[in-house]
Order: C-alpha cells, then structure tokens, then sequence
C-alpha cells in the first residue's frame, strides 16, 4: 500500500492526494500510526470533531509547528501552547509564533501555513465530519495547499462509503490522484489482536476471532480493553487461589469478544445477546453456530454464538455493576479444591473431586463448627455445606452430631450454636449450592423448538441415535445436536427404556453429566406447560421411582447428585400434577 502510495504521488500530471479508503475498524489508523509514518516527513491530523476551517488551520499549524493536538473545543489551547514554548525555537519560527499569539488571524495564519512545506500531511476520519460542505471545503484547501506549497502531499485516509457528498465520485475524480485500498496483511492483524496479551492467550483469541469471523479491529481492541480491566479486579483479593487461572482467562477472554462482536458487530440489543447464554454453570461450550460473512443466514436470520452466562452482558451492554466472584464462579474451574472454595461454591462444587476427600472435608467442617468463637459468615457456611452434604447423600450420618429423629441442621443449631451468636429468633439462610437455581433460561426454549421439528418429521431413526448417545452421558455436544437437528417434540414421551435411562445415569454418567442432566430438567419445565411437555410426565415419574432405587441406603459423590437430581424431578412433577388439577 506504501508502495501504491508513493507511485501515485511521483507521478507530477496527477494532484499530490490520495484517498486510502477502507472500512471503520479495518486497521487503518495502526497501519498508519505503525507501518507509514516516518517521523520527519509525515504530519498526522484527526479530523474527527473539526467544526471549522479556524479548527482544522488551528490544528494543522499546531501539529507543524509543535507537534501536538489542539483541542476543537478550546480556542485558547493553540495560545497557550505557543506562548508556554516560544522559547523553545528559533529566531524565525520565534517570530512566526510571536505573531500568532498576538493576533493569530490574516496574514499570521496564511503565514504559518505557506511554511508548511516538504511534508507529508495524513488526514484521518474525513468521513466524520458532520457538514458535507466543511468537509468538500477541506478537500478543495488541502489541494490548494499541495499546488502552491512546496513538496506537500496529502493522504485521506477514510472510508468512501460513508462520505457525505452527494456528488463524491466527481470530487474523488478531480482532487485525488488516486484510491487505495486498505487491506492489512494477516502478519500486522494479528498482531494488533495479540498486542497486550500473554502468549499463551494468542492461539485461542486468534482461533475465537476466526470462528466469529471478525475483521473490526476496533472491536477487537474494545473487547481486549475490556478483558484486561476485567482481569485487574477479578484476579486479586485473594480469590483466585486453587483456581485453574488459564482456563478461566481463555473462558472469560472468549464470551468478552463474543459479546462485543454481537453488540457492536451485529448490532444485537441486551435481551438477545442474553438469549445466547447458556446458564451460570462452567461449561466448556463449542464456539459458534456456523454464520456467513456478516453472521446472517441466507434467510436473513442472526446465528450468534453462545455464551457462558450473561452476567457479563448486563456490564458490557449496560454499563452495570460487576460480582467478581460470580465471574469467578462461572469462568474459573476448580484446580485443587480447598475448604475454603467448599465454603464458597456449596456442594456443587465437590463435582470437581472425589470420594476420597470428602471425609477431610467433613472433618474440616466439624472444626469450624465446634469453635468457641469461629468467624459468623464462615461458620453458618460451614453447617450450610455439612447439611447439604448429608440431605443429598454425599456422606451418610455424621457420627460425631447427635441427631435423634431430628434434621442434621436443628441438631446443630441445639448443640452447637456458639453463645456469642444465639438471638431470640435464628433466621437460617441458604448461603451454598441451591438446587435448581442454574439460570439458564435457554434451555428450555431451546428444547421446545428443537421438539418441534421432531415430532413433525417424526425422524425415529434419528431419535434412536440420539438415545444411543443420552445414554452414553448426557453432553453439551448431545444438547448442541438436538438443538441443531429437531424442533418442538416430546422428547422423553419418545424414548424406549426408562430403566436403560436409569441405567445409564447411575452407570455411565460423569457426576458432571448428571449435574448438566439436572440443569436441564429444572429449565426445561420452568415456564408454563405445554401439551407436548406434560406428555413427558410418566416417564419423568418411573425415572423418579428408579433413580430413588439406586440411592437407597446408600452415599458418595455420585448418590448425592442423583438426589439432586432427584429433587428437581420431584419439583417438576408436582408442578405437572397442579396443572393437571387445574
């Protein structure tokens, strides 16, 4: 481009302009900033915010004669400048600026500006101007400007779509030389996209940047801007101990540019960019649905990628308040769990350990409980998780707490209540892991379009192989791919085999999987209940019935989400029986 641009102005019959034209975003003020300008032969002028020709004569003497940007809004910046420097130059160029500053009008600025010469001046955002006919008007003294002064050149660099002239092809035809277009190498763009980062962030911003298609680059730096003030606060205060730091930046990093690529990108609003969450939980979701060039499908529909939770959009979109530890939460998988992230997350997250921990966990907790005069917060946490811990069959009785017919955290209240916290009126609150409470509103009308389209193809075939894959465990590709494939059906109306289902959950299911299955059910029958939904009623209920059989007398990591899930199928049911009453 460097290149095109000095063979156009060595050309003497041609005027000594030239438009670099290229999109808003596109790279063109870094290229220019990094690969073009030279420092002693180049000028480079904003004309963003310019609104008269006073402004952008102003400007242009000040940038010649003391390199610096004077503000549009303050006449008396230039004055200033000059008058805080004057000792700084020559005799010459003292008494140039001298007259400046006593007058500053007439003959002073049309002196200033025929000593500007053997230069190279860049005007940037010509498209911004507001007034078409203040814009032509630079146009038309910027060519004066390169005919009279010695060796000056201009460089306007814009974008030709966006220039307000109504007449702008013969204005481009009579005052430039030539248009060149800006393309930046793959080599500077992705340089811009990894400046800042640390190495080990570069493959995966490149990778997300490709799957979204994204050539903004001041998308990209707003996105990257807001990643990195992101991280100052939510990695310090001593959170982030035990988390798995590299996951969770990549994580963070991914739904950072996703949502500033469908805020300013697509022009998405809140509520739909929210519509992509796929709830509060961790999960390591595949990138995008497939778009075209502009993210649009042939029939003119948004495919936006998904992501993790939308407590970041609300921040992002609507400039709200952040909760560091729940960024933390949804982005931040678990390394080594300690007490304390016990404390923090509630049972859920024993979903990263096993049973071999669990007995030094309670141990820990017991502790915290018998204290004289343990911490207030940290000592209700501890009896939240310990009652959690029991009530889902994570552990069975806990021996060192007498219970006596009575529930685990009324025993523990009775016997173990520090005197410095008894009142009158004990108000127990639920701190830790609450079931049911997943927030991912896009399940459920996820399912009830991909439903659907199920059950008017009536694809059996297919419905065979879905079952084939639930059974191995239930996964996000397994979610993506009834999503992608079906609409609206009764899914669970459908299947053959609720004891191989059973089977399936107690056996070849992860505890995560059954976690993922849980979230499901508890979105899935949250809003009002259609026909199709309370078709699923029977099999929900034997599911149930088996699934009790299972835990029976029995405890470990596993039982204990199978309660949970337990739990969130009882909810559904009774919901589905009051409907059916009503």
């Amino acid at each position: 481009m460097k290149k095109k641009i000095e063979q156009l102005f060595d050309d003497n019959s041609m005027p000594k302009m030239v438009l670099l034209n290229g999109a808003w975003g596109s790279g063109k003020t870094y290229w220019i900033e990094n690969n073009l300008i030279e420092s002693e032969g180049y000028i480079y002028l904003s004309l963003n915010g310019l609104a008269s020709i006073d402004d952008f004569y102003s400007n242009l003497i000040s940038k010649f004669f003391l390199n610096k940007n004077i503000s549009a809004t303050d006449s008396s910046s230039l004055l200033d400048g000059f008058q805080k420097i004057l000792g700084n130059f020559n005799g010459e160029n003292k008494g140039l600026i001298s007259g400046l500053v006593s007058g500053f009008k007439g003959a002073a600025v049309t002196k200033a500006i025929s000593s500007i010469k053997n230069k190279i001046i860049v005007l940037d955002d010509l498209e911004r101007i507001v007034s078409s006919n203040f814009a032509k008007e630079i146009v038309g003294i910027c060519q004066n400007l390169s005919e009279k002064n010695e060796n000056l050149k201009f460089i306007f660099a814009t974008n030709i779509r966006e220039l307000k002239f109504d007449d702008k092809h013969s204005l481009i035809e009579k005052n430039f030389a030539g248009i060149v277009e800006f393309e930046l190498s793959r080599d500077n763009f992705l340089e811009i996209v990894h400046e800042n980062l640390e190495p080990e962030l570069r493959a995966d911003i490149t990778r997300v940047v490709e799957e979204l298609e994204l050539k903004n680059i001041r998308i990209i730096k707003r996105a990257k801007n807001k990643y990195l003030s992101l991280m100052k606060e939510v990695e310090k205060g001593g959170l982030i101990d035990n988390l798995d730091l590299l996951k969770g930046k990549v994580s963070l990093l991914r739904d950072v540019m996703k949502i500033y690529f469908m805020l300013m990108g697509l022009g998405c609003d809140v509520d739909k960019i929210k519509s992509q969450s796929r709830g509060s939980q961790n999960y390591n979701l595949p990138g995008l649905t497939p778009t075209s060039k502009e993210g649009v499908t042939e029939e003119g529909e948004l495919k936006l990628p998904d992501i993790a939770s939308e407590i970041l959009v609300d921040h992002i979109a609507s400039s709200q308040s952040l909760d560091f530890r729940e960024v933390l939460r949804v982005y931040y998988p678990i390394k080594i769990l300690t007490l304390d992230l016990l404390l923090q997350r509630g049972a859920s997250a024993l979903t990263d350990t096993d049973d071999s921990k669990i007995n030094e966990y309670v141990k820990d907790l017991l502790n915290i409980i018998k204290q004289g005069e343990p911490e207030l917060l940290r000592w209700f946490c501890a009896v939240d998780v310990l009652n959690e811990l029991h009530k889902y069959n994570f552990i069975g009785n806990v021996e060192e707490i007498s219970t006596e017919n009575k529930p685990l955290i009324e025993s523990i209240f009775e016997e173990y209540i520090p005197s410095n916290f008894k009142t009158s009126s004990i108000h127990i609150t639920h701190r830790g892991y609450q079931p049911g409470q997943f927030h991912s509103d896009e399940l459920n009308q996820k399912f009830e379009s991909i439903l659907a389209e199920v059950k008017k193809t009536n694809e059996l075939k297919a419905i065979d192989a879905i079952e084939k894959e639930i059974h191995k465990g239930w996964t996000k590709e397994v979610d993506m791919k009834i999503y992608n494939e079906y609409r609206t059906i009764s899914i669970f109306s459908t299947l053959k085999d609720h004891e191989c289902f059973v089977k399936a959950v107690s056996e070849n299911w992860t505890v995560e999987q059954i976690h993922l299955y849980s979230d499901f059910i508890t979105d899935r029958y949250k809003a009002n209940l259609t026909d199709w939904l309370m078709d699923e009623f029977d099999f929900l209920q034997r599911l149930k019935n088996e699934l009790s059989k299972v835990t029976f007398q029995k405890s470990g990591i596993k039982i204990g989400m199978i309660n949970q899930l337990i739990e969130a199928l009882v909810k559904v049911l009774n919901k589905m029986k009051m409907q059916q009453k009503v």
